[in-house]
């Protein structure tokens, strides 16, 4: 399976920019377990996301590279050594700990920011399908169009 954040070796590289980890702590990050907080990562993206694109997401192709959309990517990685550091690290240096604690408040406030901009039609998803929503009107008031039979507009005039 595939997820956001990438292979087990993206998540150990980025791990390791974050904090330093002993030899025998780092054989802890076995691909079942991170795949087990990956899995979670992507729900709660997924989630998040499910009100404006349909998801799971599909994967693009920008030149030679196939991807999920930025910023995707980067904000389920950091959800990623988040939760494996607040698991799994816990007895880390409090400097270390704080910035994993950042780290996943910085990637929540990115996937806001995403969420918000997609709802509000100013930020897109390339390659995304984006989910139709009529949010200003009840769907009791906005006429459901019958097939071959024109509806007219508010102004009287066919729409």
């Amino acid at each position: 399976m595939v997820y956001y954040s990438g292979g087990l070796g993206d998540i150990q590289s980025f791990l390791g920019q974050i904090l330093t980890v002993g030899v025998g702590e780092a054989d802890l990050l076995t691909e079942p377990i991170c795949q087990d907080h990956q899995r979670r990562v992507d729900n709660r993206i997924n989630s998040a996301l499910s009100t404006t694109v349909a998801v799971p997401l599909i994967k693009i192709t920008r030149g030679d590279v196939v991807k999920y959309p930025d910023p995707v990517p980067f904000i389920a990685i950091r959800m990623v050594v988040a939760s494996l550091i607040a698991t799994y690290f816990k007895d880390v240096q409090p400097s270390d700990s704080a910035r994993a604690k950042s780290l996943e408040e910085e990637a929540i406030f990115d996937l806001n920011n995403l969420v918000n901009g997609l709802g509000a039609g100013s930020r897109r998803l390339e390659g995304q399908k984006l989910i139709g929503k009529n949010r200003f009107a009840p769907s009791q008031i906005v006429p459901i169009p019958i097939e071959g039979k024109p509806i007219a507009g508010p102004s009287g005039g066919v729409g």
